[in-house]
């Protein structure tokens, strides 16, 4: 599949309702854009394996703390999936094929990997909206477990989560694991590309920031701050007048935005070097 064919593929996937959006297929299409040849049913026959190699080890245990620390202690203590610690920023974290294939990611892509068995095994495992450190819990009707994949699976107490969540944000933050947004699909997605923006900005990669951006704007059009972006990338690509019109467009429908004043200069300064 070339690219062209692999972004629309991409564009129709997320064009369905969250209920009828396949995460993994999407994930593996972001994934194509990199890896051309990339076969993606041999993933969702990874993910398969792995649950069906964990399903025996589940299977005579009901209680929900129990059949979550036997599905942590299978994926990374026997599977041996991690958190790249060395490597934190190497843009493989964030491809679901590399992180099958390596077992190591970021805690994004492993809560995915995490959420996915689970979700082969029964369990309802959800992504959690944390500021700074993705996070899964489990859901029942009697109650929910929190779990970091990016830790080996632990769980977390509520004294546990208090304490991450004020590393992460540098202060105390008076929030309940219960109050915070469970993420969907769509939202992992545009985090999951969120991620490789910012890995190719900070290498100066602006072809692949760029259609890091263009996805983003396929899974959520209304992100003004994207295609503010997407028109900053593109004028470093050269490409003026859709630099010029992406700014234009941010400007119009945020004429209040707290960058408004440098993004009319630099608009300015396009339209300078347009006329030059």
């Amino acid at each position: 599949m070339d690219a062209r064919d692999t972004r629309r593929a991409f564009a129709e996937a997320v064009r369905q309702p969250e209920e009828a959006l396949d995460l993994i297929d999407a994930s593996l299409l972001i994934a194509q854009e990199e890896y051309p040849d990339l076969e993606r049913l041999r993933y969702f026959e990874l993910l398969d394996d792995l649950a069906e190699t964990a399903r025996p080890l589940l299977s005579e245990e009901s209680e929900p703390y129990a059949r979550v620390n036997l599905l942590s202690e299978y994926l990374f203590d026997e599977e041996k999936f991690r958190g790249n610690e060395d490597d934190y920023y190497d843009p493989r974290n964030s491809f679901l094929n590399e992180v099958l294939d390596r077992h190591l990611g970021i805690p994004l892509t492993l809560s995915i990997v995490y959420m996915e068995v689970g979700d082969r095994l029964g369990m309802r495992i959800e992504g959690v909206g944390m500021p700074g450190h993705f996070l899964v819990k489990y859901v029942d009707e009697r109650e929910e477990i929190v779990v970091d994949p990016y830790r080996r699976g632990i769980i977390l107490s509520p004294d546990d989560f208090r304490e991450l969540l004020r590393s992460v944000a540098g202060q105390a933050i008076p929030v309940k694991v219960e109050e915070l947004p469970v993420v969907t699909k769509k939202d992992i997605l545009n985090q999951m590309l969120n991620n490789l923006k910012g890995i190719y900005l900070s290498r100066k990669d602006y072809p692949r920031a760029l259609a890091a951006v263009e996805r983003m704007l396929l899974v959520k059009p209304r992100q003004p701050e994207e295609v503010r972006d997407r028109g900053l990338i593109k004028y470093r690509l050269g490409e003026l007048q859709e630099a010029i019109f992406d700014l234009e467009t941010y400007l119009n429908a945020n004429p209040d935005a707290p960058d408004a004043g440098p993004m009319s200069l630099q608009l300015e300064e396009m339209r300078r070097e347009l006329r030059e």
